[in-house]
């Protein structure tokens, strides 16, 4: 009986070996992926927050940046600006994949 306990002590505390990760190997071609309307508009008024909250932490910035976005009645600027730069990019993609990817991105 103390045998079982034993066995199942050692089994319980082997640890599994991983592989390694291999890293993908991105294309510098490939279009990279255009920024969401949230996006634009912090990179725009990052050093406004900044400015308005001195020794203010990213973490703090980003909290606070969300909330003024949130805040925002109109979206529409930087909803437009997002939009167009999707577009561009579905354009570039379609390209980059040989003109037959279809516009959702998804590959047969």
């Amino acid at each position: 009986m103390d045998e079982d306990k034993e066995t199942k002590a050692t089994t319980a505390t082997k640890k599994k070996t991983r592989k390694p990760k291999t890293k993908k190997v991105t294309d510098p071609n490939k279009p990279k992926r255009p920024p969401s309307a949230y996006l634009l508009w912090t990179k725009e008024n990052r050093d406004r927050i900044k400015e308005e909250n001195p020794g203010i932490t990213f973490l703090e910035l980003s909290k606070k940046a969300g909330e003024m976005w949130k805040a925002i009645e109109d979206k529409s600027k930087w909803l437009n600006k997002a939009k167009e730069l999707r577009s561009e990019y579905f354009d570039k993609k379609k390209l980059y994949e040989g003109g037959d990817g279809d516009a959702s991105g998804n590959k047969a």
